[in-house]
């Protein structure tokens, strides 16, 4: 966390780092309700004749669904997003998996 001198921005900037927590918390916890009851629906209404969709599938879809707001598409069609805002969200992500390599 950052050093802040503002009593008031050190109070927010706590704050702001556990609603963000809260927020990774709630996403990862809904991928996993999501899992589970898509699997449990493809075991009792489809008899397990399908694979049930894994929880990177469902991660990819969280990750084009965010991208298309921060780039101010059309989460749905993918249509009229905004380039100038999805070139930077791409570099960083390169970025990231770069620092993997």
């Amino acid at each position: 966390m950052v050093e802040l001198s503002n009593p008031d921005q050190a109070h927010f900037a706590a704050f702001d780092e556990k609603m963000r927590a809260a927020l990774l918390a709630r996403s990862d916890a809904l991928i996993e309700e999501t899992e589970a009851a898509l699997a449990d629906f493809v075991a009792t209404q489809l008899g397990g004749r399908i694979d049930a969709p894994s929880a990177g599938y469902l991660r990819a879809i969280l990750l084009q669904h965010v991208f298309c707001r921060l780039c101010s598409a059309d989460p749905t069609t993918l249509q009229d997003g905004d380039a100038a805002v999805a070139e930077p969200v791409l570099s960083n992500l390169h970025a990231i998996a770069h620092a993997w390599a």
